[in-house]
């Protein structure tokens, strides 16, 4: 009897609004001093604040890792119901405004570093 690895249906997007709150936390004025303060007093702790980082990028990865691998088993199961698609194209768009969001970012801050 084969095991089957079975990743819960709503992974990806649990991951990707998590990521968006944390980033959102960062840029809203409002939040962004609490952020800082508490960024500060976690650099008594260096790997903390190193991990904030390594979650956002080993996140991401996950994320697409995990819609792909669901594309891909879905493919080799046949036809996807209904439900099943509505599920991956919420996860696909989300997954999709993550990677959007991120490459304005980069873009953003190579403008500010090139600009003077």
């Amino acid at each position: 009897m084969k095991s089957q690895t079975t990743v819960p249906p709503n992974a990806v997007r649990v991951i990707v609004v998590v990521n968006f709150i944390l980033l959102a936390l960062c840029v809203v004025p409002g939040t962004r001093s609490v952020m800082e303060l508490i960024f500060r007093t976690l650099e008594r702790y260096p790997p903390l604040p190193w991990f904030f980082d390594v979650w956002m990028v080993g996140s991401t990865i996950i994320a697409t890792g995990l819609l792909a691998w669901r594309f891909v088993r879905g493919r080799k199961a046949g036809p996807v119901s209904l439900t099943q698609s509505e599920g991956m194209t919420l996860d696909s768009v989300l997954l999709l405004a993550w990677w959007l969001t991120l490459l304005g970012i980069c873009m953003y801050a190579f403008m500010l570093g090139t600009g003077g």
